[in-house]
């Protein structure tokens, strides 16, 4: 998988302007999405977009966890008070769907089936 179209994606959803975090968020997932690989490596590079853009969604749903991680949830001064949003929800919405996308070619780390012994 190509880090750099990766990383050309993050920057486009994110519009954000730290570069070195969002290169290191990118080769990350570049890895993780890798890992979870199914397919063939043929079969991979004819759904490279598709594959990049899960990358890219799990690098901005990481971004989004730092960044909220960092922040106040509130702020109150006098009696103004603000209150910030938490894009984690939709960041990992977005993850989700473009996962959705390419569902075939990754294996599903979110379920465990098994038995109970007696």
């Amino acid at each position: 998988m190509d880090r750099d179209a990766v990383f050309a994606r993050l920057c486009l959803i994110t519009q954000d302007d730290r570069t070195a975090l969002l290169e290191t968020l990118a080769t990350d997932a570049v890895r993780a999405v890798e890992q979870r690989l199914t397919c063939t490596p043929e079969t991979a590079l004819q759904h490279a977009d598709a594959l990049a853009a899960v990358a890219a969604a799990m690098a901005a749903y990481q971004l989004a966890l730092l960044d909220a991680a960092g922040a106040p949830d509130s702020l109150t001064a006098g009696n103004v008070r603000a209150e910030y949003k938490n894009n984690c929800a939709r960041a990992f919405d977005y993850y989700r769907a473009c996962a959705r996308a390419v569902s075939g070619l990754l294996s599903d780390d979110s379920f465990y089936f098994g038995g109970v012994r007696s």
